[in-house]
């Protein structure tokens, strides 16, 4: 997938009370880097906020990029926002649900509000369950995408919202086909087609705009 654009970075103004914090020592996320900025594009300067309880989580590439950053805890959720971009990440485990605590409404208008849901295994009903709140809360446009293979080893970037590219995909993915392997492609390409299919991939990203 293709790289949007790279960030420059910026020493952040000392009087705004805002400070980066520097990524740790981790090459696998400095190689995820052109995958979270395609996604998020945050130029510098934006304000973002991220809600995430993971201590090396999906959001860590974007911690080294010069862009002002609130980690949770650091402001309450009355005094620090609005922010033009949002990051949460929700564990999905069972009928339960772990999450930093919804940043809908943190989000300016013209803001983005990115959520990450890590299926445990699978998404489940979770990801449908942030949709609905991103309706909620006046949110007029919500994509969804799948990183295949996973979060944390990210090489495609799946569009979910139209049939076409999953269709592709499932093409690209068989390699050398096999009638099992034709066989639960037909099945997930007909759950996409019923609009069921995001509940059981591993891992969910949702980008709902204002």
């Amino acid at each position: 997938m293709a790289e949007l654009h790279s960030l420059e970075k910026k020493a952040m103004n000392a009087g705004s009370g805002n400070s980066a914090r520097v990524a740790p020592a981790a090459p696998e996320w400095g190689q995820t880097s052109p995958l979270w900025r395609s996604i998020l594009s945050p130029p510098v300067g934006q304000r973002v906020l991220i809600l995430d309880y993971t201590p090396h989580g999906v959001f860590e590439s974007l911690l080294d990029e010069g862009v002002q950053i609130k980690e949770q805890g650091q402001t309450g959720r009355d005094e620090g926002g609005p922010y033009d971009l949002v990051l949460e990440e929700i564990q999905a485990r069972g009928f339960g649900m772990r999450s930093g605590g919804s940043g809908a409404t943190l989000v300016v208008p013209g803001g983005r509000w990115v959520v990450v849901v890590q299926g445990r295994p699978l998404v489940g009903l979770h990801g449908r369950a942030v949709l609905r709140r991103a309706r909620r809360e006046g949110f007029k446009r919500v994509e969804s995408f799948y990183v295949h293979p996973s979060l944390s080893a990210p090489q495609i970037l799946l569009p979910l919202d139209r049939v076409e590219p999953i269709g592709y995909f499932l093409e690209l993915a068989m390699g050398n086909p096999t009638l099992k392997k034709r066989c639960l492609a037909l099945g997930f390409l007909l759950l996409a087609k019923l609009g069921l299919h995001r509940e059981i991939l591993p891992n969910l990203i949702l980008i709902a705009r204002r």
